[in-house]
């Protein structure tokens, strides 16, 4: 018995050069190896690169950032890092929006607040409490400059480390009040007292309120812990502060933050917290926890605890107790601080100092609550902002004591990070869901090249975490190329592979197994896309194929083909019809293809829904003699019929154009070699639109806000191929080959540089 077969090798894969931009070496020995295309650098992709620098450059000195440990406990780093990715390099942390604060007032001329590229004002709510004098504490400084700077403070190098406020470039209101020092002997105050306090504070923060300010800071107290009253007591007495703090009738509400109070274990005498002559601080004061016997004030209201460096809570914080539903916990003690005060010699100095107390932790919060708003483009409602606050919270550890800690420790971080899984809205509400973002895409086909990926980069698509909060990414990012190059990729298999039986009558395929060749029979068998066909052209769309074809004679030819069943490639089904009379120098085919998952090869997912299409087809080829050549030309057009199923992303899609074509040259040697080239354009979209509807973000009550995008599907170049392969036979029996093949154009991509691949090979029969 005899034994026959093949034994094929490539001496070098490919050698690819990407003109003026240096060669890159290909390998031998398992099969060919690809380069990848350099892009001409235009003005655009220049302006492109140079953001990324910025961005990464502006993300090194991030990491490069000396914060104090207050910041780094709260995740601030991570959540400048992520502002900076968000807002396209922004450095102005918290910037646009504005912090209030209603306190002893300010020093406008300190380094903290004079950088001059936003605005810190100061309003006197009280008959002096802005002279200097009546604006300092016991301790001879600036209770207020202190507060303000923790939580806006701009950034400051000094020898201990950077000192900075949470949100540097937030404004900064100032609405100056007279307080108390805080250090008086501890007495719980009664009810008259409160309505004292409830009817002049009231008005105080009814005129605050009346301002532009986003977040106002609260940094006092009046002493009694929450539950040692009841609403009955409180319902009259604190009447006029609730009734403002309410901002009934206000669509979105300024987030009111609040200190948590410093009463444990003062010194006391009497009163119902005083246990063992100290106070049991077991909850937050009267005035920050409010909201556990007024429901009205919940969801823009935050009670904020301190914790010390250690990240316990603090000896002299209250704790949060039955007020945890809205109280949170933030570094207060050893806090940097900027310092306005009276110096040894009762001379007014500015400088920097540490301070301790819940007036430092309430700062922090309201910073990070600056630095959200910034991050989520004020999209989302100040309740939103204090639900996600609570949410990302730290709650593992010692923080998950609610009785102590209630929320957590406050983790900026994470709440200007996704919270779960991202989602592509899929109908007019962020609550109605929708499609992933990591299952979203388009994986593009060879014939669109780079025309719909350009249209879309540079372009913003929101997405939104568990949380509803809105991200956002480039469009353009959602869509993927396919190879560029499929014609290379196949001449360099093509190189050694033994010659194909071509399916007779049937122009464009290459039969894969044996049937009846018999003129008037039918015969089924596997087809693949033929070399005499355009390469990438619409046949090849389908693969190898089973097909049915039929030849009645008079150079007719059907043929009925599907995929089904043979791969797993998106399925295919069609039919061609081919005429071409004996002796004539050309012929004529017209086919269909209906693709069901993919439009042109090109398959979508996720929030892109699913593509399908209708596409029909003409071809002519022909050959001729011309001296010792042998000249063979096809060409096709097409007209593709997208359909679009599911998916909210994409809302009209119009009719396409396509061609492909070929021009191929044989002359036989006298070795009983040949020489063969060819010039080749590769199925390529000539025309056609896409019209998306991209979320770009949302409206306070969750409405999804859309934006039309009109993006053309033609590519920006041309591929053309051009291939030169020389054969010569072995005695023996197989052949060796050289070729040759430059392609202008890459994935029809008009600023890609060309490319050039030298092969060789060899087969041997046996």
């Amino acid at each position: 018995m005899k034994r026959t077969g093949t034994i094929s090798a490539v001496f070098v894969a490919a050698l690819t050069c990407a003109f003026a931009a240096g060669c890159g070496g290909g390998g031998g020995g398992a099969g060919p190896q690809e380069a990848a295309h350099k892009m001409e650098p235009d003005a655009e992709e220049a302006d492109r690169q140079a953001e990324e620098a910025a961005l990464q450059a502006a993300l090194e000195d991030i990491d490069g950032l000396e914060l104090t440990p207050n910041l780094s406990a709260v995740g601030v780093r991570a959540a400048y890092k992520n502002v900076v990715r968000a807002m396209g390099g922004a450095t102005r942390f918290g910037a646009g929006v504005t912090i209030g604060f209603i306190d002893t007032g300010i020093d406008l001329d300190h380094p903290a607040f004079s950088d001059g590229v936003r605005t810190v004002t100061e309003e006197v709510l009280e008959t002096g409490a802005g002279d200097p004098a009546s604006s300092f504490s016991e301790g001879g400084s600036s209770h207020g400059t202190a507060v303000a700077s923790v939580a806006a403070g701009a950034a400051r190098d000094t020898s201990a480390g950077r000192r900075q406020g949470v949100a540097p470039g937030a404004n900064v209101r100032m609405f100056a009040i007279t307080l108390g020092s805080g250090t008086e002997p501890y007495k719980e105050t009664t009810l008259e007292g409160l309505k004292t306090f409830s009817d002049s504070f009231g008005e105080y923060l009814r005129r605050a309120l009346e301002q532009d300010v986003d977040v106002l800071n609260m940094s006092l107290s009046v002493n009694g812990t929450i539950d040692h009253y009841s609403k009955d007591d409180l319902r009259d007495r604190m009447a006029t502060l609730v009734r403002e703090a309410a901002q009934s009738g206000v669509v979105d509400k300024t987030i009111l933050v609040w200190a948590a109070g410093n009463e444990n274990d003062r010194k006391c005498t009497s009163g119902m917290s005083c246990v063992a002559r100290k106070v049991d601080a077991r909850s937050v004061t009267v005035s920050s926890g409010l909201p556990l016997r007024f429901p009205e004030l919940r969801g823009h209201w935050v009670a904020a605890a301190a914790v010390d460096g250690d990240g316990a809570i603090a000896d002299f914080s209250n704790r949060c107790g039955s007020a945890a539903d809205f109280c949170i916990v933030a570094p207060g003690v050893a806090v940097p601080i900027a310092y306005y005060g009276i110096n040894n010699r009762g001379d007014l100095v500015q400088g920097w100092g540490t301070g301790g107390g819940t007036s430092f932790a309430a700062p922090t919060v309201a910073g990070g609550l600056a630095v959200m708003k910034q991050l989520f483009r004020g999209q989302l409602a100040s309740t939103a902002l204090v639900t996600r606050l609570f949410a990302t919270a730290d709650k593992t550890g010692r923080y998950a004591d609610r009785s102590v800690y209630g929320q957590g420790l406050m983790d900026l971080g994470a709440a200007t990070a996704p919270v779960g899984a991202m989602t592509v809205a899929g109908g007019a509400s962020v609550a109605a869901g929708g499609a992933g973002l990591r299952e979203t895409g388009l994986a593009l086909g060879p014939a669109f090249g780079d025309g719909l990926a350009a249209s879309l980069t540079g372009r913003e698509i929101a997405a939104f975490d568990s949380l509803g909060a809105p991200f956002w990414f480039d469009l353009g990012g959602l869509v993927a190329a396919t190879d560029a190059r499929p014609f290379l990729t196949r001449r360099l298999r093509a190189l050694t592979a033994p010659p194909a039986r071509r399916a007779a009558s049937t122009p464009g395929w290459t039969a894969l197994t044996s049937g009846t060749d018999g003129a008037g029979l039918p015969r089924i068998g596997l087809l693949g896309a033929g070399t005499d066909a355009p390469p990438g052209g619409h046949l090849a769309l389908a693969g190898t194929v089973l097909a049915a074809a039929f030849d009645p004679g008079a150079g007719l030819a059907a043929t009925a083909f599907t995929n089904r069943g043979l791969s797993d490639r998106p399925p295919v089904s069609g039919g061609a019809l081919s005429w071409r009379p004996a002796g004539a120098p050309a012929g004529l085919t017209a086919g269909w293809l209906t693709e069901g998952a993919e439009l042109l090869g090109t398959g979508a997912a996720g929030a892109f829904g699913r593509l399908a299409a209708d596409t029909a087809f003409v071809g002519i080829d022909a050959g001729f003699a011309a001296g010792p050549w042998s000249v063979s030309a096809a060409g096709e057009v097409g007209a593709a019929t997208p359909r679009h199923r599911r998916g909210r992303l994409v809302a009209g899609l119009s009719p396409l154009t396509t061609s492909a074509f070929t021009l191929d040259a044989t002359r036989r040697l006298a070795d009983g070699g040949a020489l063969r080239l060819a010039l080749t354009q590769p199925l390529r979209v000539e025309n056609g639109h896409a019209t998306l509807s991209v979320p770009v973000g949302r409206t306070h009550g969750g409405a999804v806000l859309r934006r039309s995008v009109a993006a053309g599907l033609e590519p920006s170049g041309r591929q053309i191929d051009v291939t030169a392969q020389w054969r010569r036979p072995f005695a023996a029996g197989g052949d060796a080959a050289l070729g040759v093949a430059w392609t202008h154009a890459p994935g029809h991509a008009a600023g890609a540089k060309p490319d050039l691949a030298v092969m060789a090979g060899w087969r041997l029969a046996f």
